[in-house]
């Protein structure tokens, strides 16, 4: 009789598992990618914490989370037929599909329509990790099984004897051994599932739930020991209760995933989640730390930014970065001075990786020091560039050192520049007296400045000098554009910013050597961003919350 109800579980969770797959693929949430494709013994989630996904959804209708979606103004302009249909001529799809055809048919089943319209009705639990290619290409589908006892006869026949549906091995705990079925389809693709109590769980990899580890497999068993597997993900991994107020579907991301590797520069984000109630969608941030006001950094940005992020700062990891570079008691008094935030501000007027970077000083700060830091680690041994390919014998290449830092002291402060030649600078060589002497025909004007309480860098020299001239009270300040006496930690004004991503698009793809590529940017991307910049300027209230889920509160941002 054991034996029987092993059967009956495991060929409902094969029809479960299809569902719910055929589902991401024809609404286009492909959460898997190219991580599919990847041989096992090339598999990377030895190092996945499976209490740390990298984002989860939790929804209670996978039918409705593609319309839901939509009802954001944002995708409203952004979000076509395709997002949503991408799949439905997918090769990966088509391959999934047929080989469910096939086995309903060599099995005699005609219960498939069924099982669909339970799993897309269900709720479900989605976790996902990073995979190679930086995508969230791994995942873990947490379903309810409940409601398809009728079906459990027929299902059994999928299990007996099929070559697309292999043992995978078991997960074992302390009463019983779960046994984990692969399911295989198209070229090298597959899914693994196991069943478990009343929750059917669905895997993208085999070591998500089956690792070799010994400290990893502790982990799987205090995972599927829980009272509700899905609940202890969204417990451990984002601090969601099940005491919370319920949301039709909630979506909430790691900063570690958003951040690209770059959360020390924000250490006290932990989080974004994205709630829709059945009427509209509401972000919330986790934090770890309150966020002190960014009015002051506001007074000394130049006006007419295409993006403006104020950004938390810690002295005690700046002393520690800062101690690589410099003597000890230098970082440590660097770091001392150092008043948080810091801001990030990009201009249209320069390129994208040309950002303008402040951070305000409750202190001294030493020139020395400064200068060190500069002269150190900003610029590269120089090149001079080689003659027509055609001279002969062609000379030999002549390399110079960094060029030498240009240093401008005045009453307000002091500023240094260095000449950085890449074919990617924003300046032409033929404004530098050092043009034979550079790598490149282009060079980057790399600045750093310590002016009053303000310390400001860009690559693009002419933004530190706004920035100067601003504090100076020649140039007009970003303050100035926004309402009065408000507190925001990010301004955004979509038509300077879709005009910068638009220069860095076609930048990237020049016409002579990325033909397909641009027509297909020309044609898809470039008239969203054209939609993009009709919107109106927003600016985010700055979180006053210092630990917890806070909800975000997004302000239009009227012309003064």
């Amino acid at each position: 009789m054991k034996k029987k109800f092993l059967i009956l579980g495991v060929g409902m969770a094969v029809l479960l598992a299809a569902g719910a797959w055929v589902f991401f693929r024809l609404n286009g949430f492909d959460f898997r990618w190219t991580a599919s494709h990847v041989p096992p013994q090339r598999s990377h989630l030895a190092d996945i914490d499976l209490s740390r996904p990298d984002a989860l959804l939790v929804t209670r209708s996978l039918s409705e989370l593609p319309r839901d979606i939509r009802t954001l103004p944002v995708f409203q302009d952004v979000l076509t037929e395709d997002f949503f249909f991408h799949y439905e001529e997918n090769e990966e799809r088509l391959s999934f599909s047929g080989t469910l055809r096939r086995i309903a048919f060599e099995h005699d089943l005609s219960i498939g329509d069924e099982i669909l319209a339970y799993v897309f009705n269900s709720p479900a639990r989605i976790a996902m990790w990073k995979s190679r290619d930086g995508k969230l290409g791994h995942h873990l589908l947490i379903l309810d099984r409940s409601g398809l006892i009728g079906a459990l006869e027929l299902a059994a026949k999928v299990v007996l004897n099929d070559r697309q549906l292999k043992p995978a091995g078991a997960i074992a705990l302390a009463e019983e051994s779960l046994p984990v079925y692969e399911f295989r389809y198209g070229h090298r693709r597959r899914l693994f599932f196991v069943s478990h109590a009343d929750k059917l769980l669905v895997f993208s990899d085999a070591e998500i739930l089956l690792p070799k580890a010994g400290t990893r497999q502790k982990q799987v068993r205090e995972f599927l020991a829980s009272n509700d597997p899905g609940v202890w993900l969204a417990a451990s991994g984002f601090g969601l209760k099940a005491e919370d107020p319920a949301s039709a579907h909630t979506l909430a991301v790691s900063a570690h995933y958003l951040s690209f590797g770059y959360q020390r520069f924000f250490p006290a984000f932990a989080a974004l989640r994205f709630d829709f109630t059945g009427e509209r969608w509401h972000a919330s941030a986790l934090l770890d730390d309150a966020m002190p006001p960014a009015r002051d950094l506001w007074q000394a940005a130049p006006v007419g930014p295409a993006l403006c992020v104020a950004l938390p700062l810690e002295p005690a990891r700046v002393k520690g970065l800062l101690n690589r570079f410099v003597a000890e008691n230098e970082a440590e008094n660097l770091a001392s001075v150092l008043a948080p935030p810091a801001a990030v501000c990009w201009y249209r007027e320069a390129e994208l990786y040309e950002p303008l970077v402040l951070v305000k000083t409750n202190g001294d700060v030493s020139d020395d020091t400064l200068k060190t830091l500069f002269e150190k680690h900003i610029g590269t041994h120089e090149a001079g560039r080689q003659p027509p390919e055609n001279a002969d014998p062609p000379p030999p290449k002549t390399y110079y050192p960094p060029f030498a830092v240009q240093e401008r002291r005045e009453s307000g402060g002091t500023v240094w520049r260095r000449a950085v030649s890449s074919p990617y600078g924003s300046r032409s060589g033929s404004e530098s007296a050092d043009a034979e002497k550079m790598r490149s025909a282009r060079y980057f004007d790399v600045s750093l400045a310590r002016w009053k309480d303000m310390l400001l860098f860009s690559p693009d020299g002419k933004r530190v000098d706004d920035a100067i001239a601003t504090l100076e009270k020649r140039y007009p300040a970003l303050a100035d554009s926004l309402p009065e006496d408000s507190d925001l930690a990010l301004v955004a004004f979509p038509e300077q910013l879709g005009e910068l991503v638009r220069a860095a698009v076609l930048d990237s793809l020049p016409e002579a050597r990325e033909v397909v590529f641009r027509q297909n940017v020309s044609a898809r991307l470039l008239p969203v961003l054209d939609r993009f910049k009709t919107w109106p300027a927003y600016g985010l209230a700055t979180p006053r919350a210092s630990t917890g889920w806070e909800q975000l509160a997004w302000q239009p941002l009227a012309a003064r």
